[in-house]
């Protein structure tokens, strides 16, 4: 099962090396944080940079989840795993899928081409492809797109890359 480990915002690269330098291997299956691919424009180039999807958020694939959470409180810094209630809640089938998407790329949710038809949006490349109904915002000057997602038990909004290629 997938579980979340809470760390520090900007440590989540750190966290994951730790994790795999000091954490006994046969305690976990993976471990990942996904990253978003951000288009930035600079100096009239658009330049591709990942950034962490969920900033301070890794994702731990294990079924030992209280001998792992006991080994990572034991190293420095901090790293939790989430819990509800005192309970270890592992993520659910809907949370899973979003994070699957980047986690068969590598852990990269990469940037999304689409086209505008009559007002409706089609996406014809990238994770998005079929999952229009979870955008609810397209900036076509940023190229990104906000999707709401149901993770950590909260209903979140998350930018995503998103080019619009055209426009009918």
């Amino acid at each position: 099962m997938w579980y979340v480990i809470w760390t520090l915002t900007g440590g989540e690269r750190k966290a994951k090396e730790d994790i795999k330098q000091l954490i006994n291997k046969d305690l976990y299956t993976d471990i990942f944080y996904p990253e978003i691919v951000k288009q930035y424009r600079i100096q009239g180039q658009w330049i591709d940079k990942k950034v962490p999807m969920f900033p301070g958020y890794l994702f731990v694939e294990t079924d030992q989840i209280e001998e792992f959470d006991e080994q990572i409180t034991k190293l420095t810094g901090f790293h939790t795993v989430l819990r509800s209630d005192k309970k270890y809640c592992p993520l659910s089938s809907t949370d899973y899928e979003l994070i699957h998407l980047a986690y068969k790329n590598k852990g990269v949710f990469d940037v999304s081409r689409g086209v505008i038809e009559g007002g409706t949006t089609k996406i014809i490349t990238g994770p998005l492809k079929g999952l229009e109904g979870i955008v609810t915002k397209i900036d076509r000057h940023n190229r990104t797109a906000t999707i709401k997602v149901n993770m950590f038990n909260n209903q979140t909004n998350v930018k995503v890359g998103l080019e619009i290629i055209s426009k009918t």
